[in-house]
């Protein structure tokens, strides 16, 4: 008997996810993810219900936000020194006021959420 076919019997299909993918379901609120687009690392958040995403290296010490970084709203903050950004725009909030996260665009199609490289259109 083949196992991998035993195993797969029966069970729901699982998608293969990119990497700048994720099921959006899995990600709760006030839950931080980290994904790429490209070489870059991203965080998407799920601020109540709505997903926006931005680099996920901290502007003030590089510290990774999706490593520990709290969300409130759509406010995350760095764990290492208390950074605040709002995630939906990456304006600083606390802190240097000219280092301001880059943002990307989500793209959700039923439970596949993609974040798309920052100058993308579509």
């Amino acid at each position: 008997m083949d196992t991998t076919q035993a195993k797969n019997d029966g069970a729901p299909e699982i998608p293969r996810l990119q990497r700048n993918e994720f099921i959006a379901s899995q990600l709760h609120p006030g839950q931080i993810l980290l994904v790429h687009v490209g070489d870059e690392r991203v965080a998407v958040y799920n601020a109540d219900g709505a997903y926006y995403a931005t680099q996920d290296r901290c502007s003030h010490t590089g510290w990774p936000l999706s490593d520990g970084g709290e969300l409130i709203g759509n406010q995350v903050t760095c764990p290492l020194h208390g950074w605040c950004y709002d995630v939906t725009t990456g304006a600083v909030i606390r802190g240097g006021k000219s280092l301001n996260l880059k943002t990307y665009r989500i793209v959700v199609e039923g439970e596949i959420g993609r974040v798309l490289p920052s100058d993308s259109i579509a």
